[in-house]
Formats: C-alpha cells, structure tokens, sequence
C-alpha cells in the first residue's frame, strides 16, 4: 500500500489507509510470490470476501509486509473495487474490534520485548 502512495501511476484507492475496514486495495498477487507471503488473517479474510473479482491468490495490498524474498514481486489490480461503508452499529463494532485488534498486537510486541529483556 505504502508503495501505491509514492507512485501516482499506480491506480490503488486504498480507503481505509490499512485499518482493515475495507477491501479496496484489492491486488491478485502472482503465484510464485502468493506461496511466500503469511496466510492472511481471519480479518483480512472477512474483508476479501467483499472485493470484486476475489481470486486464489487475492490478498489486501495493505497486508502485504515487504520483505528481500518477495523482491520483484507481481500484481494484478482488480478491474473495480467495493468500497463499502460502514455506518451506525456497524461502524462502531468495526472499531470496537480494530481497537482490540491493535491492542492485543502491542500487547503481544510488549510481551515479547518483555521476554528478551529478562
């Protein structure tokens, strides 16, 4: 995603600036390089089901976490995207749970920290 923002030829909307509340950045990313990424998340997972064009190898462009072996990596945008909003009860639930989300990812980097120091 952060690759996306510093070249304007790339067309990748990115609504949700990777807080996991949307599916429009999308990407079919190639084979060779989708065996190599982590599995994607049971959240990322709720997300994908709502993008168009869902394929094996989709992924949320704002996952993907850039390392050396994914080097020349290759992907596909989507012909259209699903950008769809939440509202009410549902948007406060969407943020209940990305709240928890980051919470329990500091929660776990703190106590990993922790126990490399002791």
């Amino acid at each position: 995603m952060d690759i996306s923002h510093t070249h304007d030829d790339i067309e990748l909307e990115c609504a949700c600036e990777g807080s996991l509340a949307c599916s429009t950045c999308h990407v079919i990313v190639a084979p060779e390089y989708y065996k190599k990424l982590e599995e994607p998340t049971d959240e990322e997972n709720d997300m994908l089901d709502l993008a168009f064009g869902l394929t094996e190898t989709s992924r949320l462009g704002c996952q993907i976490v850039m390392r050396k072996d994914l080097n020349g990596i290759t992907v596909t945008i989507p012909s259209a995207t699903r950008n769809v909003q939440l509202k009410g009860d549902d948007l406060n639930n969407s943020i209940i749970k990305f709240v928890k989300r980051k919470f329990i990812r500091l929660t776990t980097v703190l106590y990993n920290i922790g126990s490399k120091l002791s």
